[in-house]
C-alpha cells in the first residue's frame, strides 16, 4: 500500500479551488444613491396698464394732454359733443401751452384703449392689445397716443424693437415715416416714435424694465395732404420685448433685417404691406449684381453718414437703366423726369443731384465719409441675377444673406 502525501505546492493550489469555489455563492454588493430635481422657470411678459391720447375728452396726465378738457368752443362735427379742441401738433401738452397746442374747433377724435385680459387672443395675464381709433379726421390733424407698458412677468425684459406696418419706427427727434395704408401709392399718414433717446446702441442700450417696473411710449400722429375722403385706414404697430440676458429672442424684423422698398418704382414711398414677397428664411442676394448692365439702381446718402438712414428724411434711391425705365439717362446723377424714382419718401430728389452708391457695380462715388452700404440686399424673386423693378430691397441688418 503506497502511502503518499500532499506537497506544499498542492496544498496551494487546494486552496485556491476551495476560495474559488466558494467566490461562486458570494454576492457583489452595490448601491444606488437618487437625486430629484426640481427646477421653477420664470415669465418674460408685459401689459398695457395705462392708455390714452390727447383728444379723448378727458386731461389723463396734465404734463401730457392738459387742454384735453372736453369744453372746446366751436362744435364743428357730426360727432357727439361738444369735445376738446383738436391738437395741431403731436406731442406732450403742457397746462402753459394748450392755446399754442390746439385749434380752435373741435371736429376731430382719437381715443386709445386697452383691450381686457381674456379678449386680447393672449394665453399670458394682462392686457397684450391697445386700439387707436381716429374718426373724422382731416389733413393736418394730429394725435398722440400714450401708452404706459409694465413687467408683469418675473423676469427682466428689454425692449428690443418698434415697427409700424412691418417698418421700423422713426423717432420723433429724427423724423417722421410716411406710410401708404391703402397701397394707392399715396402716403395717408405720417408715424413717429416718442419716448427713446436718439443715440448708438452702444451709447444708449435697450432700455430695461424690471419686474413691476414700467416704460412709457407714446406714438404721434399726423394725417397728410394725399388722404382720401371717407376712407377707413389701418395700421399695426409692433413692440418686442425679450429677457434681458439674451439678444433678441423672438423679435421679428426690426433691429435685424429691415424692409427698404416693395413695390420699384410704382411710388415713392416703401410700398404698401400686401405688395412684400420676401418671407421669413428667403436668401438675399447683396450687390453688386451679377448681370452688370441691367438694373441701374442707384442710392443717394443725403446725411453723409455712410450708412443707410430710414424714415421721411433718409436715404434715397432711384433707377437709371433702360430696362426698367425707359426714359433714364445712365450717368450717375438725378435726372428729373427722366430717371425713375424708387424711394423718394419727401421728394427731396432734385434735378442733378449726384448719385453716392452705384448699386449695379457697388462703386462709391463719394470721396468722404458717404458712400454705399455693404448691407444692402435684395430677395430676387425670379433668381436671374439682378434687380428687376418691384423686387423687395432689403437692409440685411446681420449681414448673413437671409430675410430673418
Amino acid at each position: 500500500m503506497l502511502n503518499r502525501t500532499i506537497g506544499t505546492g498542492g496544498l496551494v493550489m487546494m486552496l485556491v479551488l476551495a476560495l474559488a469555489a466558494v467566490g461562486i455563492g458570494v454576492a457583489l454588493w452595490s448601491k444606488v444613491l437618487t437625486i430629484n430635481g426640481v427646477v421653477g422657470t420664470g415669465t418674460v411678459n408685459a401689459q398695457f396698464v395705462e392708455v390714452f391720447t390727447d383728444d379723448d375728452d378727458k386731461v389723463d396726465n396734465p404734463n401730457a394732454d392738459a387742454g384735453d378738457t372736453g369744453d372746446c368752443p366751436i362744435h364743428a362735427s357730426t360727432l357727439p359733443g361738444p369735445t376738446s379742441c383738436d391738437p395741431r401738433e403731436t406731442g406732450a401738452e403742457g397746462p402753459d401751452d394748450v392755446q399754442a397746442h390746439r385749434y380752435d374747433k373741435d371736429v376731430a377724435r382719437c381715443d386709445a384703449t386697452a383691450v381686457e385680459d381674456g379678449q386680447d387672443n393672449e394665453t399670458q395675464p394682462g392686457s397684450q392689445l391697445a386700439n387707436v381709433a381716429i374718426r373724422n379726421a382731416y389733413p393736418s390733424y394730429h394725435c398722440t397716443a400714450w401708452f404706459l407698458i409694465q413687467n408683469n412677468g418675473s423676469i427682466p425684459i428689454h425692449l428690443h424693437s418698434v415697427s409700424i406696418a412691418g417698418v421700423p419706427a422713426t423717432l420723433c427727434q429724427l423724423g417722421n415715416t410716411a406710410y401708404d395704408l391703402n397701397g394707392d401709392t399715396q402716403p395717408d399718414i405720417e408715424i413717429c416714435l416718442s419716448g427713446l433717446q436718439p443715440c448708438t446702441a452702444e451709447a444708449c442700450p435697450e432700455p430695461q424694465i424690471h419686474p413691476d417696473g414700467r416704460l412709457p411710449l407714446d406714438l404721434d400722429m399726423h394725417i397728410m395732404q394725399t388722404a382720401d375722403q371717407d376712407t377707413i385706414y389701418q395700421f399695426q404697430a409692433s413692440i418686442c420685448f425679450h429677457q434681458w440676458n439674451e439678444e433678441t429672442g423672438n423679435c421679428p424684423d426690426a433691429s435685424h433685417d429691415i424692409i427698404i422698398d416693395r413695390d420699384g418704382t410704382a411710388s415713392k414711398l416703401i410700398g404698401a404691406e400686401a405688395t412684400q414677397e420676401v418671407a421669413f428664411g428667403n436668401p438675399l442676394k447683396h450687390w453688386p449684381a451679377q448681370d452688370l448692365d441691367s438694373d441701374g439702381i442707384d442710392t443717394f446718402d443725403n446725411d453723409g453718414n455712410g450708412s443707410w438712414t430710414f424714415g421721411l428724411n433718409g436715404d434715397d434711391i432711384h433707377q437709371e437703366a433702360a430696362a426698367g425705365c425707359p426714359t433714364a439717362i445712365r450717368n450717375a446723377i438725378h435726372d428729373l423726369g427722366e430717371d425713375c424714382i424708387v424711394l423718394d419718401a419727401n421728394s427731396s430728389l432734385f434735378d442733378g443731384q449726384a448719385v453716392t452708391c452705384d448699386l449695379e457695380f457697388f462703386i462709391d462715388f463719394d470721396p468722404g465719409p458717404a458712400g454705399c452700404d455693404v448691407k444692402l440686399s435684395w430677395h430676387d424673386l425670379n433668381n436671374d441675377g439682378e434687380w428687376d423693378n418691384g423686387e423687395d430691397i432689403v437692409y440685411d441688418g446681420n449681414n448673413n444673406g437671409v430675410y430673418d
